[in-house]
């Protein structure tokens, strides 16, 4: 997209209601102002939530370096002349690399068993089906990394060790190696009364004589507890300057940089796909003849599937990727998943709301209530004991309503564009989902699942 067209694409957002986020900072932040006991009880409870992140911190460093601990315990057992007691130690240690040993070489022997099976039910090969994928993969050609040589999507994408099974190490130092900040442009586009959604643009600073005409704008959607800081997010919008493309992301309402929103009654809710509708629609009529191509990680793709079932998409979306996607949630219970990420996901998620609206949640659950939320370790604990305590109507407070919700399966068939969904077998916080494999029996038009080896 050239300069021009950029300038365009900001004329139609500021058209459609956007605003410059600096001149609207003083206007719309939510009130925070309490008494001094309010003051030291939402102070405490942070505290808490620092004290738990920080043990939480502990098990996923545990977690990550295992494998090199438990290797070296068996060479200091036998090399070195310790006490009994430290052999002791040693010795389970020992006991524990065998059992690790053990579940590494029990999943490499299911997962060469699976391996033909894997390549009929994911259309990896030829015929209608593989002709289908191999046609959704040329639309995400954008993915591929900019480098001689590169092989298969699959294979350019997901990069962990062999040697690891879990990809626990390339999920943590993904997000430990931050790549460099884009420069962006940071908006407030109004959604309904009292909310806003807060969008960055990147690609803005093309030369109108160098950059093609034609290229797609992205609209990206991050994770759960992520925003435009996000490293894949960061990744994509780079990868979208660089070929002369605009990216637009689109924070979560009410988390992380958003610190805009007035009320914790307007925090983003995953079930109201009306409202990611209304900035999809902004977003691609102020594109004009661009294409664009959605992209979302994680929850965000999860919520582009649903979206694309439910609603009907605007004419100039070409198609969507899904990163770590599914049409089902039933991931988020594997014991993996509950044990060691999600309790330092929801730590997060739960200081970042007190921060912000500390008051006001005090004033609706109470002291009791605050300290229950705080020390929530889990979905499930921060639907029931945040979201199902808000004044929202019954059934809206049912856990089994909002993940229901949020999951496309049921409108599969319905979604129009070319959809892909890539997901790894090794991915910790993304366990395939037993939806791509009734994507089998069930297909869909436009649907596409690819499944590799390695995590992302």
């Amino acid at each position: 997209m050239n300069g021009a067209r950029a300038e365009e694409f900001l004329a139609g957002l500021y058209a459609a209601g956007a605003r410059d986020h600096a001149a609207a900072a003083e206007s719309s932040r939510h009130a925070g102002s309490s008494g001094a006991a309010d003051a030291s009880a939402v102070g405490a409870c942070i505290e808490q939530v620092d004290r738990r992140a920080q043990l939480h911190r502990l098990a996923i460093l545990w977690l990550v370096c295992r494998p090199a601990a438990l290797a070296l315990a068996p060479v200091l057992l036998c090399a070195v002349d310790l006490p009994p007691p430290l052999r002791l130690v040693l010795g389970a240690c020992c006991w524990l690399a065998l059992w690790w040993a053990g579940n590494v070489i029990s999943q490499f022997m299911v997962r060469t068993r699976g391996r033909r099976y894997r390549a009929g039910v994911f259309h990896n090969g030829s015929g209608p089906a593989g002709g289908r994928t191999e046609a959704i993969l040329k639309r995400a050609a954008f993915l591929r990394p900019a480098r001689p040589g590169g092989g298969a999507i699959s294979d350019d994408l997901y990069t962990a060790p062999a040697w690891y099974m879990d990809g626990d190490w390339a999920t943590v130092a993904a997000g430990l190696v931050a790549p460099e900040e884009q420069p962006r442009l940071r908006l407030l586009f109004p959604l309904e009364e009292g909310r806003h959604v807060m969008l960055d643009v990147f690609g803005l600073e093309h030369d109108a004589a160098t950059a093609a005409p034609a290229q797609p704008v992205f609209l990206v959607l991050p994770g759960i507890g992520s925003d435009s800081s996000f490293p894949p997010a960061q990744d994509l919008a780079r990868a979208a300057r660089e070929q002369g493309s605009i990216c637009v992301v689109m924070n979560p309402l009410g988390l992380r940089c958003d610190d805009l929103q007035r009320s914790v009654l307007f925090v983003h809710d995953i079930t109201r796909v009306d409202l990611l509708h209304t900035a999809v629609e902004a977003v691609c009529k102020a594109a004009g003849t661009a294409p664009v191509v959605l992209a979302g990680y994680s929850l965000g793709g999860i919520t582009l599937a649903s979206y694309l079932g439910r609603c009907a998409a605007p004419h100039n979306i070409a198609g969507c990727i899904c990163v770590s996607g599914a049409l089902k949630t039933d991931f988020i219970s594997s014991s993996h998943y509950l044990r060691f990420y999600q309790p330092i996901i929801v730590a997060g998620l739960v200081r970042d709301l007190l921060v912000k609206y500390g008051a006001e949640m005090l004033a609706i659950l109470g002291v009791q209530g605050l300290a229950s939320l705080a020390s929530a370790r889990s979905y499930f604990d921060l639907q029931q004991r945040f979201y199902g305590s808000l004044p929202f109507p019954p059934r809206a407070r049912q856990l089994y309503c909002w993940w229901a919700a949020v999951e496309g399966w049921s409108w599969r068939k319905c979604v129009d564009v070319p959809l892909l969904i890539v997901t790894a077998l090794d991915d910790p916080l993304h366990r395939s989902s037993s939806s791509l494999h009734s994507l089998v029996s069930h297909p869909a038009p436009h649907l596409s699942p690819k499944l590799t080896c390695r995590c992302l």
